[in-house]
C-alpha cells in the first residue's frame, strides 16, 4: 500500500543530504585570505582601511608626546644574584 506520504518519505531520502550540497559548504567567504589581500592592498596603497589608519596616526601622536613604547631592552636589567647587595 503505497501512500503519497511513502513516496515522499522515499524522495527524501534519494535526494542529496543538505550538508553536502555547496550551498552549505562554501556559505562563509574565505575571511583569512581576504584579510591578507586587504593588507597587501593596503600596503601598495589600492586599499584604504580607516581604522587602521586612525591607529597608525594614534601612535604617531603619542610618540610625538613621547608616551610611545619604548625600544626593546631599554629597561632597567635585573641582576642575577640571589642576595641584594645594596
Amino acid at each position: 500500500m503505497n501512500t503519497y506520504f511513502d513516496l515522499q518519505t522515499v524522495e527524501m531520502y534519494a535526494q542529496e543530504p543538505p550538508y553536502k550540497s555547496d550551498n552549505i559548504i562554501n556559505y562563509y567567504p574565505r575571511h583569512v585570505e581576504t584579510g591578507h589581500l586587504m593588507h597587501y592592498l593596503r600596503e601598495y596603497g589600492l586599499f584604504r582601511d580607516e581604522h587602521a589608519d586612525f591607529k597608525e596616526d594614534f601612535l604617531r601622536l603619542k610618540v610625538l608626546r613621547g608616551k610611545g613604547p619604548r625600544p626593546f631592552g631599554s629597561g632597567e636589567k635585573k641582576s642575577r644574584t640571589l642576595i641584594d647587595t645594596r
